[in-house]
């Protein structure tokens, strides 16, 4: 689990990606995660072609459901 300076739980930004996709922006997309206390924001220093990130989520999301 990865921590903000404030201590809080970072998840993954969804919105994020929509924001990309909905901009067009589907080349090469930095991932991005929010504090869940602070609302503070990280970034990586990498970037991923937008379709590569959703598959790879699609992957962790049915997973997850699948252990649930």
């Amino acid at each position: 689990m990865m921590k903000c300076q404030c201590g809080g739980l970072l998840r993954f930004d969804l919105q994020h990606l929509q924001d990309a996709g909905r901009l067009g922006l589907r080349d090469q997309v930095s991932l991005l995660w929010k504090c869940m206390v602070c609302g503070r924001s990280r970034k990586s220093d990498e970037s991923y072609p937008l379709s590569q990130v959703v598959a790879s989520l699609d992957q962790l999301t049915l997973a997850d459901r699948s252990q649930g």
